[in-house]
Order: structure tokens, then sequence, then C-alpha cells
């Protein structure tokens, strides 16, 4: 299909079609580990010393400190059971940091109960092969997202009535400038619903679905975030197109960037922005200028590589530096033929299997059905599953920057078939990561924390009408279808508590 001299962007994967309650989990810093009272995991010193020399140790470690330690048994590797006698949850936790600040000790964590993997109940979770293939519920025993934490989708809109997004939208507002491409009747204004069902197969709710659907509630399918709120930017509409102008101002917007005749987004800005849209063409100087001060906030990109086929390459705006370009993989963890792909490519992510068989796609919510769900295939669908991931990443590790964030997901274990060692996305593997390289960076700022604190620490256009066409589309089916205790995780210093000193 021809581009429209207008500068329209595609959609990665725009779907070609075949045939509020309140929030129940409480914030993710807010989720403790389940901490055994009293019991810490001590390591010390380089040489492992014998159970005599613990145990002298953790009594001279008991006077110093005036903790009421007293030293149980030795456990595997140098470490060793200490009790803490008299202390709950939260002064184990305290002690445990206290301890890491003395010389003879290498690391202090409190003892811990673990449970099986945390699954939300939704009925359609069985469907998603792709959140079992990047181990979400592992990476969910570790982080479901915070309240706080706002996730931008730059895309079709919204349908906020949706029952797997009611209560999830957070702000929204309609990018479009041209009226005609709008189909609303007018320009822009703050109706960022997705209503432009001709083209676009509500493909904006199923992105967002996919990053943030309602979770643990008995209906539909879970989002990878389970906590936090949407920002949507309407920039895409007839036919699935939108100007890059549209698409670049909406994601400023979001960052945080003034943008002229546009309301601030003020307290709603996004840490993570997906682009599930594309163009074959290069990077922009203007993509490039305003992606770069996006990035400077802090702000993380996630784009589309395009669905023009593995001897393509990536189309922008995932090819402009600094965004991070997901390219898609099918349930035989093989990269699916339709992904564009290439050098520039920085993680791949399930997008759905060009199989014929729908049950390999990715199942999502339905904009034309407010209790309905959707089969769509692409590097759109690829592309949200990097940002909700990036989402969890950041919930627990809140100062990393963009860069740092791209790193970890390229340092994933996993590749796919056919993706030339390229990273596959490992959600467990990057919430992980993540946490321990927070811990880096605030251990660089705390190098020497004060003898009398203690920190508490929680878990913290069409491209194509068809498969053969390879533009950009997708394809669509209507359906109804370790616990890581760290002593600097936070920066925040609470006293320790009198009642544990001097009772050794």
């Amino acid at each position: 299909m021809p581009l429209s001299p207008l500068l329209p962007l595609l959609l990665a994967t725009l779907p070609i079609t075949p045939s509020s309650a309140p929030d129940p989990y409480p914030r993710a810093d807010e989720q403790p580990v389940d901490v055994v009272a009293g019991e810490l995991l001590v390591k010390l010193d380089a040489t492992p010393p014998s159970q005599h020399e613990a145990a002298s140790t953790v009594a001279s470690l008991a006077r110093r400190t005036g903790l009421p330690l007293a030293y149980v048994r030795p456990s595997l590797l140098g470490w060793h059971l200490v009790r803490v006698r008299g202390a709950d949850a939260e002064q184990t936790r305290r002690a445990a940091f206290r301890l890491a600040a003395e010389p003879e000790v290498r690391a202090a964590l409190p003892n811990a109960r673990h449970a099986m993997q945390r699954a939300p109940d939704d009925p359609l979770l069985e469907a998603l092969w792709g959140l079992t293939l990047i181990e979400a519920e592992a990476a969910w025993s570790l982080s479901v997202g915070s309240a706080r934490q706002r996730l931008g989708v730059v895309d079709s809109g919204t349908t906020r009535a949706h029952r797997d997004l009611r209560g999830r939208v957070s702000r929204g507002f309609d990018f479009i400038s041209d009226a005609h491409l709008a189909e609303d009747g007018d320009g822009r204004d703050d109706d960022d619903g997705d209503d432009s069902a001709r083209g676009t197969q509500f493909h904006g709710t199923h992105v967002a679905g996919t990053m943030l659907a309602r979770a643990d509630d008995g209906f539909g399918v879970p989002g990878i975030n389970w906590r936090g709120k949407l920002v949507s930017a309407r920039v895409l509409g007839r036919r699935g197109k939108g100007s890059l102008l549209d698409i670049v101002e909406g994601a400023a917007w979001m960052a945080g960037l003034d943008v002229e005749d546009v309301p601030s987004i003020g307290d709603d800005r996004v840490s993570v922005i997906n682009l599930s849209l594309g163009s074959p063409g290069r990077c922009t100087a203007y993509e490039r200028d305003v992606y770069d001060a996006i990035l400077a906030r802090g702000v993380v990109l996630v784009a589309a590589a395009g669905n023009t086929g593995n001897d393509t390459p990536v189309g922008a705006p995932a090819s402009c530096p600094g965004v991070i370009a997901v390219g898609a993989v099918g349930p035989d963890v093989a990269l699916a033929p339709y992904s564009a792909f290439g050098d520039r490519i920085d993680v791949l992510a399930p997008g759905g299997g060009d199989t014929g068989d729908v049950a390999d796609w990715i199942l999502s919510a339905d904009g034309g059905d407010i209790d309905g769900h959707r089969w769509l295939l692409g590097t759109s669908m690829a592309a949200p599953h990097v940002a909700g991931v990036v989402s969890l990443m950041q919930a627990v590790a809140p100062d990393l920057e963009p860069a740092m964030i791209r790193d970890i997901l390229q340092e994933s274990p996993w590749t796919c078939e056919g993706c030339d060692d390229e990273a596959l996305l490992q959600a467990d593997h990057a919430v992980t990561t993540a946490m321990e390289r927070q811990a880096e960076l605030s251990a660089d700022v705390d190098a020497e924390p004060p003898r009398d604190l203690a920190v508490p620490v929680g878990d913290g256009g069409l491209a194509g009408e068809s498969p053969a066409d390879r533009g950009g589309g997708c394809q669509a089916a209507p359906g109804s279808a370790g616990l890581l205790v760290l002593a600097s995780l936070l920066r925040r210093r609470l006293p320790l508590l009198d009642d544990l000193r001097h009772h050794a």
C-alpha cells in the first residue's frame, strides 16, 4: 500500500481482521518479604571461620552493636544462622542492615519464607503463552508494579470502559490534529477513546491490556504490571495512520515536555513509553532530538521493530538511538518470519507465531467489546511485553537509567532459534538483575552508612493487507476469548529501635 504524502507512520503491527473498582493490592514497596522473625543469615569474613570462631565473632558483634545476637549454627559456604532475640520481622530487617555495616560481615539478610510463585486468577491466563514464555509468574514473585507508576502508550487510544482496563487509566489526550484522520469530528482534544475501529481494530486497547490489564480479579487477562496506571496518547486514527508530528509530541507530553496548547502532564509523567507503531524509513533528526530529550529525563522508550520480514532492517522509531527495539518470536521460541531483524534489535519478545492458528497469537483486550478479548499478531504485540517488564524493573529499581535497563534486557541468558544470539526477554532475570543494580547504585552513595542507622527493606497506516504484504501489519481474529534483601536497596533510613539494644 503506498504511503500518504502527509508523513504517515504505520502501525508496526496493525490488525487485519480475517473474520472502576479499587486496586486490591498495596504498592510494591508495601509488600515486605515474609521474614522469619529473629533469624538472620550472616556471612562472615573471606576466610570461613570455624564454628567456635564464628560464635565468638557473633558475640563480639553483639557487644559492639548492642544487638541481642545469639549464634545458632553454621549453614553453607561460610553462612551462619544467627538469632536476634525478641525481634519481630521489621526489627530483624533492621538488624540485618546494621550487621552488614560491620567489617567482619560480608553479608547479612533475614531468613525468609518462600512460597509457590504468584499467579493471578484471571481465567484466560492459560491462553497467554507469551507470559509463560517470559517467566512472568517468577517475576511477579519479585514485583507486580506500584500504584504510583505511570506507563505510557502512544497508539490508537484506549477503550477505558473495557472491564480489564476500568480504573487503570490515569490520563489521556487525543493528539490527532487532522480532523479527517481522527474520525471523531474534530482535531486535538482530551478524548483519547479508541474509536477508529475501521482501521485500528482497537490496537491501542490491546497493547495497553498486555502491559497493565487488571489482574487477579477473576476476569479476562492479567497485564504484566498489576498496579501501575496508564497514560494514553491517541495518535493513530483512520486506517491506522498518524503523523510524525502527532506521535512525537504525544511521547514528549508523556515525559513531561511542554507541548503547545496541550495541558501539562503534571504528576502523571510516565517512566516508560510503548510505541507499537512505525515506518520503514530511517530515524529522522526530529525524532532523534525529541527522543534524546525524553531519554535524558529517565523515561524508557520501547518500540516495535516492524513486520517487514527478517531480511529487512528495523524501522523508526525503533531504529532511533536509545530506543529499545523489539522483535517478535512465536510459541516455538523461533524468530517470527514477519519480524524485522538485524543488528539494531535489542531484545525479542512474544509477538505471535505465523502458523494460521490464532491460539499462537497474542490475546488481550478487545476495545470493540468491553467484555471481550482478541487475538493479534505482530511486533506490536511483542513491544508491550517488554514495556511491561521494564515497568516491573522500575518498580524495584527506580534509579536505573534507560541505557542501564536496555543493557539488563540484553543480558538475558536466553536466545531464540534463528535470532543470531539476540536476547530473548526473560522477566524474572530482568527484575532480579535490576534489583541488584539498584543495590549497587545505592551502595555507591551510601558506602559508609552511619553505625546507628538502619533501613527496612521491602520486596520490593496499514503496512499490508495480508501476511504476504509484510509491511508492518498484524493479523487479528475476533474472539471472546528471591528474596533479595540488600542493605542499601532503599535510601531512606530509620533509627535502629532502642528495644533491640542492651539485651544481649
